[in-house]
């Protein structure tokens, strides 16, 4: 039980300053103050992969209200919907239902949509085709494999390596080499959950990718570092989630090393109150 509890104590302060807050009125001021300092966002509810049809059409209602609520208060925002929170691993028909409601809403409204994939519902999403007003969200190797598949694609988004895989300040030549690989296929291409390093090789002089990318941040990082992105031309976007099932997206998002790093505070500083 005390361990749970450490292990609590630890997302949460990983977390924190990465979500808006439990809920979606939190992420529209959130949104609202990114706008108003000329940086678009992405919306996205953190929830835990559903088990039955009906929480999966309630988190589907979730996503219809953001996009009702991003439209009304003409936000300059996207919306990201995982396929797994609306039913992927439950049943084909439910999610495919679950996405059609969405898009039509997202059409209605005028609100982008990304539909976030991985490799095993990666033919659920492009059941989308060739859907007005929507994109799709992979990691690089589903990224690519899908943009190969097809002559080409207007937008998608790339989610890169983890930031703890790593060294400081530098990203490998493979994985650079692979995202100018999708980038040449799409119109437009934006990465996230990327190193500094990602950013700083494609704007540099004489890359012909930097006018097609954009690059998300997490909400929480440095405004002066997406500051000097902008002074060299880069495009911006910001992901602002929110809600209570915050634990896999602090896994997905924070560095190994910092989770390592606090965790050991936490046990110092649990061993200093148990000695005294």
């Amino acid at each position: 039980m005390k361990e749970e509890h450490l292990v609590d104590k630890v997302l949460h302060k990983l977390v924190k300053k990465h979500i808006a807050g439990t809920n979606m009125s939190s992420a529209i001021e959130k949104a609202k103050e990114l706008n108003g300092k000329g940086v678009p966002v992405s919306l996205t509810f953190l929830s835990d992969v559903p088990r039955d049809r009906s929480k999966a059409k309630y988190i589907t209602s979730t996503y219809l209200e953001l996009i009702r609520q991003a439209a009304r208060l003409h936000l300059k925002a996207s919306v990201q919907v995982p396929l797994e929170q609306i039913g992927s691993t439950i049943a084909r028909d439910a999610v495919l239902a679950n996405m059609k409601d969405i898009v039509a809403a997202g059409n209605r409204y005028g609100i982008f949509l990304w539909f976030e994939a991985d490799e095993g519902n990666m033919d659920i999403a492009e059941e989308l085709g060739p859907a007005r007003g929507c994109g799709i969200s992979a990691d690089i190797s589903t990224a690519k494999a899908y943009v190969k598949r097809h002559k080409r694609v207007n937008m998608i988004k790339v989610r890169c390596g983890k930031p703890h895989a790593e060294k400081a300040g530098k990203k490998s030549p493979d994985e650079i080499g692979e995202i100018e690989e999708i980038a040449k296929r799409s119109g437009s291409t934006m990465l996230t959950h990327m190193h500094d390093g990602v950013p700083n090789a494609f704007l540099k002089n004489g890359s012909k990718y930097r006018k097609s990318l954009i690059f998300e941040f997490q909400l929480g990082y440095s405004g002066k570092k997406m500051s000097r992105i902008t002074k060299r031309g880069g495009r911006l976007s910001v992901c602002v989630p929110f809600g209570k099932d915050w634990a896999r997206y602090a896994m997905n998002t924070v560095p190994e090393g910092y989770i390592r790093f606090l965790a050991s505070n936490l046990l110092n500083e649990a061993d200093s109150n148990t000695s005294v």
